[in-house]
């Protein structure tokens, strides 16, 4: 049961980082986008 529970946790922090890093990315080109459209 511990090793199951441990297997989830660690899918669940990969997915995490990985929303995060898609997250920083998208905001990082947002941002760039931004301001190549408007300065």
């Amino acid at each position: 049961m511990p090793s199951f529970f441990n297997v989830k946790l660690q899918k669940y922090r990969v997915i995490l980082v990985c929303v995060k890093t898609y997250y920083y990315i998208c905001v990082s080109y947002g941002d760039v986008t931004w301001n190549v459209m408007y300065h």
